[in-house]
């Protein structure tokens, strides 16, 4: 049995095995309000694994941890492809990070898609509504004129009659 040190830090191993569970469990999916407990699920799996070295994590711990591998990557792909023509082996850990951010993108856009498709059609019966509002109140106030200038001229077409 090898004695290896336990780490507090995360290296290239736990980067590679995080990258991992994070594309097989897809916690950055989680719902409102649900976001802890699948990160902590991840968090948990690490702890469990014979190949991670490191003292045991918290699931905030592996999303912010993740979030930084993420941001890195993202610098990265754009400085590479910046350097066009030039042969850069893609290792296992690069592979997983750019399916990880395909997907992420994926989830983003769909996300931002549902919700303007939601908020639109919220507007829509706002609008609706207030077009019926403004059409009842106006036909109450044209009501309301009509009935008013109505009986004041039978009103007052009665006094001049009784006069007369």
């Amino acid at each position: 049995m090898i004695n290896r040190k336990i780490r507090q830090r995360f290296g290239p191993e736990e980067d590679y095995l995080l990258a991992v569970q994070v594309n097989a469990d897809a916690p950055y999916a989680a719902g409102h309000g649900g976001i802890n407990k699948p990160w902590q699920s991840v968090a948990e799996k690490l702890n469990s694994s014979p190949n991670v070295c490191m003292k045991s994590i918290k699931g905030v711990t592996a999303k912010a941890r993740f979030k930084t591998l993420l941001d890195k990557h993202r610098t990265w792909e754009a400085n590479s492809a910046q350097k066009s023509g030039t042969d850069e082996d893609e290792t296992p850990f690069v592979q997983i990070m750019t399916e990880l951010v395909a997907s992420i993108t994926d989830y983003e856009a769909t996300t931002a898609m549902l919700a303007a498709t939601k908020k639109g059609e919220k507007e829509a019966k706002e609008q609706s509504g207030e077009v019926v509002r403004c059409a009842a109140v106006s036909r109450i106030k044209l009501g309301k004129r009509h009935s008013r200038s109505g009986s004041d001229s039978e009103e007052k077409d009665e006094g001049f009659s009784r006069l007369n």
